[in-house]
């Protein structure tokens, strides 16, 4: 039967964990199941296979560079980005920009259910529903960092040189421009609240509902902004990154929440692997490497306390972390020979 609400809906996970053993079985079958992964694989590997197309040698986009309609597009998104930040830099606007480009940091999204989900834990003495929906919360923004990533790895676009840029990175490829991950996870989070188990849009009515929802996407297209104006990404980067952010968190309300979950923990232990990797090779180590180190810590550690996949801590350590981590850290001590 389809729950209603948060409280409806924890209640049918504990019924369902009660079942013990054929429990867990049927969620290995969801794991192997290629639904969920389907969709993000295809996607990634579609980009990466068609833009590998049509690169030069000197790396450079054939179609940017023989087609005049992508030509001049490209250089009003340009013109455009340079006109917004150098308005912008001139005016009060600058420190709103700021906040509102602080509001969709990652880190911001990655320390704060973190810091909220222990404190329930500790105050609770266990795991509770508050906690459960943060370990879900937490691994919403971390998957759409690494289909950020993946993206950014495959698009490749340069950052503004008209701004300074931070050297600062957690993953491989934030250096990359395009798309936005401020905007695609502020898209991302302001379509997700309405999917069950966060806050059910029929459960708010449809005055509340309304007006929720706008003020959620007015502040995704505000964080978009706000990217532009400090001189951080294109106008169409986070274009994109709002494009994308949407379509990620439909896709998390389309295959339900046992799939999605198997998505996340595929991500999380995709991102693991590359810790484990950059562990064992410090030459290639990034200026985030130990925030990366310590949120993937963890990130192994909660994973039994979610609400969409009834799994222990033995199943995670013989089942995921130590295989993971023993092979990405031989591959990278032979790498470095």
């Amino acid at each position: 039967a389809r729950s209603v609400g948060l409280a409806s809906y924890i209640s049918v996970v504990e019924v369902t964990m009660s079942h013990g053993d054929l429990t867990w079985q049927l969620q290995w079958l969801y794991l192997l199941d290629p639904r969920p992964y389907g969709p993000i694989l295809a996607l990634l590997a579609s980009a990466g296979v068609g833009l590998s197309m049509f690169k030069d040698n000197d790396g450079d986009h054939r179609l940017v560079k023989k087609t005049s309609m992508l030509v001049m597009a490209d250089k009003f998104d340009k013109a455009c980005g340079k006109r917004i930040f150098v308005t912008i830099q001139r005016s009060p606007l600058r420190h709103v920009a700021e906040l509102l480009s602080l509001s969709g940091d990652e880190a911001v999204w990655m320390v704060g259910p973190l810091l909220v989900g222990i404190g329930l834990l500790l105050g609770n003495l266990g795991p509770s529903p508050g906690s459960s929906l943060m370990v879900e919360l937490w691994g919403d923004v971390l998957m759409c960092s690494a289909v950020e990533t993946g993206l950014k790895a495959c698009l490749r676009r340069q950052r503004p040189e008209y701004a300074k840029q931070s050297s600062f990175c957690t993953l491989p490829g934030e250096w990359w421009s395009c798309p936005s991950g401020h905007a695609m996870r502020s898209a991302f989070l302001a379509r997700r609240f309405f999917c069950k188990p966060f806050i059910a849009y029929e459960d708010l009515g449809p005055a509340a509902a309304s007006t929720f929802s706008a003020g959620c996407f007015l502040w995704a297209f505000l964080v978009g902004w706000s990217r532009i104006a400090k001189g951080r990404h294109f106008p169409g980067d986070v274009l994109l990154g709002l494009l994308f952010g949407y379509i990620l968190a439909w896709l998390a309300a389309y295959v339900g929440l046992p799939m999605w979950c198997c998505a996340k923990l595929v991500a999380g232990s995709v991102t693991g692997a590359e810790a484990a990797f950059m562990f064992a090779r410090p030459d290639l180590r990034l200026e985030g490497f130990k925030f990366h180190l310590i949120a993937q810590t963890f990130w192994w550690l909660s994973q039994p306390l979610g609400l969409g996949l009834d799994i222990t801590y033995t199943q995670v350590m013989m089942g995921l972390f130590l295989p993971v981590n023993a092979i990405f850290l031989t591959l990278g001590t032979l790498s470095a020979r």
